[in-house]
């Protein structure tokens, strides 16, 4: 994954669950999935506009007529890579060739005129397939008699001297039927037994011994058959030589097209990569990103993260689309276990690396700045540094990213429940000295998910909480199913989480009272957790209250 001027590390696609979205999207040429496996990352405004309007006139041309581009589909799965250039080619790089341009010509009968113009789908080159035409069906490629005269007139030859050769063999072989009742007709040796016939025919079969009883046995072709047949050699070095002209000719034609012939595998990927990303556009219903000017807050309504709602339904529980309008560029965000606070930073950072890279969105709308680096601080399940602990860990990749030069003035941080091994008095120290040097600092964006809310107020900050459980009818169901009873009224662990999931809401809003809200109790009841340890714990927190 590589970024254009900028970073966008490969952990932030883990966080992300970038690549259980991107197996959705599908391009069909080689050059289309090579461009899909580099994951690149832009910032540069024009680039992704660019991307996006062309990603646009891909689904317009769709949607006008979905045969017309399947049919385009079809053709782009048949495009081959062309092999790397070199002084000469060889039949098997000729029938690239050939295939290409076939396909790349049908294309550009197909495509709209609109889209002909942005793509630069034009052909060019009739002169060349219609030589490479010369050499068979579209389905293949063989230097017939007819690219030289040359060619056509020595292999005439040989189609003679092997008519002549044909002809003498089945004289011969008729002769050794009729002496020794041996037939070769289909055989240029057989095995058998020793006899009388052999020894007597010498002339007309050479033998030598196979074992104790049985022999290897030859026709003897004559001296006039191995005479011909040295002059069908001297024939073949002659096709030989006249075919090395030939493709030499068709190499020629081919370097001279070289620059045509890159301009046509430029434009088949950008047209490959945008009928992709325009399919991808329609099966999750996506729209173009907004891109505000540098410094602007993040805004997104009805947002969608793929992995988390392909994980919603394979489990059967409900997902809800994130809608916020976010005050600030440096967001705090607390609330409810379970309640959503990592999906949503998942959210924004899944939206942004598809803006980023030239994407729709899943979202009714996504508005947010563009940013030279992009950096995820937290556990993404394949975090590994011998010898450092989580925390020592979470420390590690901050000033991975702080001290690695990529410090620009365009950042966006998705930090998640940082420091939360350590004590809470310190953690909070941390997080208050991180976020205080992000908004001294300017032009970094932040999204932290954290529990330690004891944080003074700072500038150009905002406090979030997830909206967590709804209270008045958890508390029905959990004082019916759990108070003073066994939890294990539920199935399963997949109905436990149904049951939170029914009762959760999923909802961001602005923290105000910077209030402290916390579920654990009760969500670790439906969980599973017993309930005599569920007891002593309310009576703790009784009792501490």
């Amino acid at each position: 994954m590589t970024s254009k001027g900028g970073k966008v590390r490969k952990r932030v696609f883990e966080f992300t669950d970038f690549n259980e979205f991107y197996q959705f999207y599908k391009p069909l040429t080689p050059y289309g999935q090579t461009h899909k496996a580099h994951m690149e990352v832009f910032h540069d405004e024009d680039i992704i506009s660019r991307m996006l309007d062309l990603s646009d006139e891909a689904l317009v041309f769709i949607q006008i007529d979905n045969t017309i581009a399947d049919r385009v589909e079809y053709h782009l799965k048949n495009i081959p890579r062309l092999p790397g250039q070199s002084d000469s080619s060889d039949m098997a790089d000729l029938f690239l060739y050939k295939r290409f341009l076939i396909n790349f010509r049908a294309i550009c009968r197909l495509i709209s005129p609109d889209l002909a113009e942005l793509m630069n789908l034009r052909f060019n080159s009739p002169d060349l397939l219609a030589e490479l035409c010369r050499g068979g069906s579209d389905e293949t490629f063989h230097l017939a008699d007819c690219y030289s005269p040359e060619l056509g007139e020595v292999r005439s030859e040989i189609r003679l001297i092997e008519s002549k050769l044909k002809n003498l063999r089945e004289d011969r072989i008729n002769q050794i039927i009729v002496a020794t009742g041996h037939d070769f007709t289909f055989n240029d040796f057989l095995v058998v037994q020793e006899g009388p016939e052999l020894t007597m025919n010498s002339s007309l079969i050479y033998m030598e011994p196979h074992d104790r009883s049985h022999l290897i046995i030859k026709p003897v072709l004559g001296d006039e058959y191995y005479a011909i047949m040295m002059q069908r050699e001297a024939l073949a070095r002659k096709e030989s030589d006249a075919e090395s002209e030939v493709l030499e000719s068709l190499s020629a034609m081919i370097r001279n097209e070289e620059a045509a012939l890159s301009n046509y595998v430029k434009a088949v990927e950008t047209l490959d990569i945008h009928l992709a990303r325009a399919r991808t556009a329609l099966e999750f219903d996506m729209t173009r990103p907004l891109i505000a000017p540098r410094g602007s807050n993040i805004s997104v309504e009805q947002g969608r993260f793929i992995p988390q709602i392909l994980k919603c339904s394979a489990m059967k529980t409900s997902y809800q689309p994130l809608t916020v309008s976010f005050a600030n560029p440096i967001i705090v965000i607390h609330g409810s276990n379970m309640g959503g606070k990592t999906v949503l930073l998942k959210t924004i950072g899944f939206l942004q690396l598809l803006t980023q890279m030239g994407f729709h969105v899943p979202a009714d709308e996504y508005r947010a700045p563009l940013f030279r680096n992009i950096h995820h601080i937290g556990e993404t399940g394949q975090d590994y540094l011998q010898g450092l602990s989580s925390f020592g860990l979470e420390i590690f990749n901050f000033m991975n990213t702080w001290n690695s030069g990529e410090n620009s003035d365009s950042r966006l941080y998705l930090i998640d429940e940082f420091a939360r091994t350590t004590g809470s008095r310190e953690a909070t120290a941390l997080i208050q000295a991180i976020l205080s040097r992000f908004s001294e600092i300017g032009g970094i964006h932040c999204f932290m998910s954290t529990h330690f809310m004891e944080l003074n107020p700072i500038e150009s900050t905002s406090f979030y909480k997830m909206k967590g459980l709804n209270h008045t009818s958890f508390q029905e169901y959990f004082e019916k199913t759990f108070h003073g009873n066994s939890n294990d009224k539920l199935d399963d662990m997949s109905e436990r989480i149904r049951t939170i999931n029914r009762f959760m809401e999923f909802e961001v809003l602005p923290d105000t009272d910077r209030s402290v809200t916390s579920d654990a109790l009760k969500i670790a009841a439906i969980l599973g957790l017993d309930a005599e340890t569920l007891n002593h714990a309310w009576k703790h927190l009784e009792k501490s209250s």
